[in-house]
Formats: C-alpha cells, structure tokens, sequence
C-alpha cells in the first residue's frame, strides 16, 4: 500500500500536566507534529515497548477532541530513564533526545525492512565530515558522525539570525600553539580543523544555547533576539532546498525552574500549545515569541520517500562546502610553510570566500574584547 507520509495530522489537542511535565508536553507536541514520523506509527503495528506505547498514544491523540492525560508516555520513559520517574522539573531538549534515542532502538528490534530501522536517523540526524589537516606536513585525518540536534550558540553580533548561528557552529579551527593536533604518525603539528555538513535532514532541530555556565555562581540566561524566518532558504542546503518553519519550544524562567510551551503550524495555521490550553495565534505574533525560542525545528520542503534508503542528500552543496575548505585549508598550509604574510593577513584571505559557510576565526583586539565584555554584562543584567 502506497502511503504519503508527508500528510499533515489534524489540528492538535492538549496534554495534561501531571506534575512538572511542561518539559515533556511540549516535546511531544513538537514530535507529534513531525508527520513523516507519525503517520509511519499510526500505519503499522508493533511489539516493542515504547514503540507499542506511543502508537497507542497517537491513536488516542488523533482521535480525542479534548486534552489527553500522557501518563503511559510518561511511564514508560520513566522505567528506561530514571530521572523521568518522580515529577521534578526536566528538560524539553534531554527529554527529546532520550525519547528519540529509544524510539530507534525500538524500532530497530522490529522485523522491519533495513531502510524502516533507519528511520529515525534519516528524518532528524544531520550527517557532518570533519577533517584535519596539518599545516606542516601532508598528514590528515577525517571522519564522519550523525548529529541529531544542533546545539547552537549565539554569536556575540548586533543582528543575529539562525543561519548566523548555523554557520558559527560550522567553522573552521586554527589548532596550534596549546592546542597541537597529535598527527596519526604520533606529531605534535599545528592543523586546521574543518567541519561541515554532507547531508540535511527531513527534519532540522537547533537547540539554543540561551544559558551561559558559571563556575561557583551558577548560570545566566540570555534573552538575545534571534531572526527565525518562515521559509528558509541558503546555499547550505543544496540548489532548490528550502525548509519551512514547523514549530519551536519556548522556555520562561531560569535554570533552577520555569515553564515550557510549544508553538506549531498545522496546516498553515500557528497554535501555542500550554499543556492542556491549545489557543491559536497570528503569523507575526508566533514569528515573535520564535525569536527568543529555546529549540526549533524546520521541516524540509521536499516529499520523503520511505523506499529511498540514502535518502535526499545535498550533493551540490557538499561538492561546494569542499571546495571552499580544500582552498582555504591550502591557503593556511601554504601560509604557514611560506611564512610569507602575517596572520590576520592570511585570516583575511579567508574570510573571502565566506559566501558558502566557512568563518575563520580573528583574535579580537583589545578595544574589541572590552566591548564584548561590556555587550555580555548588558546582555546577562537584562535577562
């Protein structure tokens, strides 16, 4: 039977809070709403434990016209995960990990085609190359790993936009000085390290890094504007790829306690869920909390096809990322065996060709340090 997987579910209902589970309510909506994902569960039967649960619950989901009471979700993830048994305030962002991750192995132990146990991990995992280089010998290394969630932090710049924060978290290292790359020959070489991503998922997730770590005074959290457009469109994604806005999870409070709500577009319309509250909400007005979201997630504007077990690679913009690194990182190796130019010379030439993705790195001048300290303590006094 042909199925399309990529069919919108009907507009949501509430969950009940029952008991600090704000955090996993408003994960849920947000997983819910990857349709790709739920109409696969609700097509099929299964016997393992989570997999059977959250079947059952996305049945109840489905059918309800009023709030739902998540507690078998809940309790299975509670017996797997023992942080999650008792009712003290969790994380949306560990919960939807964990969640994820045990989903996989599920449906791994399921007698189903090879393409279907990789599900999971083709619809939300980024799949990234990093390679070193040294810049003293023609020594390397390279290898590649699934990334699930893009933990991104905010770059420290008036005007900020996720893709800013995307290609701050895909940019190239300079390793030197204390930093030495150990060569597979055993050497202590100066290198450059260069990440990028070979293939973007059907569906995108960041997490915000909105708190910064203290040591001994706790954290502060950072209430930086963020620009999250609609439809999102770059050179990154390959030619004619685009991702749509799905939905995002925002955070009040601080580190030691707070609330979580999602917000998620269902058939072109935004709706905030509030554990059992489902309200919905204007364009712009949804656009707005998103700019101070605490995750967010994007959905590829291309049909997925189940059957196709490589699943949609960016090929182009692969080709591109490794070209631009392959001439920035010769650049540094020839500067550095030359000798010739400085380095903030040799950075320059760099930043060139930064239409792609790559970013190298300044050292900041001392003024420049002083205004960072200056925006960051601004930053942390007004969250």
């Amino acid at each position: 039977m042909d199925i399309d997987y990529d069919i919108e579910l009907r507009k949501g209902v509430g969950l009940h809070n029952i008991g600090n589970t704000c955090f996993m309510n408003s994960a849920l909506q947000i997983i819910i709403h990857c349709d790709v994902l739920s109409n696969y569960m609700l097509s099929n039967n299964f016997k393992t434990r989570l997999a059977t649960t959250y079947k059952n619950f996305l049945e109840e989901y489905s059918a309800s016209k009023k709030s739902i009471v998540p507690v078998d979700v809940k309790g299975i993830m509670g017996k797997k995960f023992k942080r999650f048994v008792g009712f003290g305030q969790e994380d949306s962002h560990e919960f939807l990990i964990e969640f994820l991750d045990y989903l996989e192995e599920d449906i791994k132990k399921e007698d189903v085609p090879d393409n279907e146990k990789k599900l999971i991990s083709r619809l939300f995992d980024c799949e990234m190359k990093t390679i070193i280089k040294s810049l003293e010998s023609n020594e390397r290394s390279s290898h590649k790993e699934n990334v699930r969630f893009l933990c991104v932090s905010i770059p420290n710049q008036q005007t900020i936009t996720l893709e800013d924060c995307l290609r701050n978290f895909i940019s190239m290292e300079k390793l030197d000085k204390d930093r030495l790359w150990e060569t597979p020959s055993k050497k202590m070489e100066k290198a450059v390290k260069v990440s990028y991503i070979t293939r973007f998922p059907k569906y995108l997730a960041f997490q915000v890094k909105r708190y910064n770590y203290k040591k001994g005074t706790g954290g502060s959290k950072l209430s930086t504007n963020i620009e999250i457009q609609d439809t999102w469109t770059s050179d990154m994604f390959g030619d004619g790829i685009s991702y749509d806005l799905k939905g995002f999870i925002f955070q009040t409070g601080s580190l030691s306690g707070g609330h979580y709500t999602s917000y998620v577009k269902i058939n072109n319309k935004w709706y905030c869920f509030n554990d059992s509250s489902v309200s919905k909400i204007e364009d712009h007005l949804a656009l707005k909390v998103a700019t101070k979201a605490y995750m967010v997630l994007y959905v590829k504007n291309e049909h997925f096809n189940l059957f196709d077990e490589e699943g949609n690679n960016s090929d182009s913009s692969e080709k591109k990322f490794k070209q631009i690194m392959e001439c920035q990182i010769n650049k540094l190796q020839g500067d550095e065996n030359t000798k010739s130019g400085s380095e903030s010379e040799s950075e320059s030439d760099l930043e060139s060709d930064n239409d792609i993705i790559i970013k190298s790195k300044k050292k900041p001048s001392k003024r420049q340090k002083r205004e960072e300290r200056r925006k960051r303590k601004y930053v942390l006094k007004s969250s």
